[in-house]
């Protein structure tokens, strides 16, 4: 499976702020240089959204998980 390194977590986190409008400039801000996973925990919670990035994340994930899945000749289940 992806590990870690592949799942490509900021990536994630920009094309979830891009996606985010109003919010999404206050959390664009958090995900810039040294620490910005941590700011960008802490800001999702100042804004009330960390559910909706959770969930967003994990379908991001099972994107991923999907895409291995296709490319090994394997089923989704």
């Amino acid at each position: 499976l992806p590990d870690r390194h592949e799942l490509h977590e900021y990536e994630i986190m920009q094309s979830f702020v891009e996606a985010r409008g109003a919010a999404g400039e206050k959390l664009c801000d958090a995900i810039r240089g040294r620490g910005a996973f941590r700011r960008f925990k802490d800001r999702l919670y100042e804004l009330g959204i960390h559910e909706r990035w959770y969930a967003y994340r994990t379908e991001a994930f099972a994107g991923v998980a999907r895409g291995f899945l296709a490319e090994n000749g394997l089923a989704w289940e």
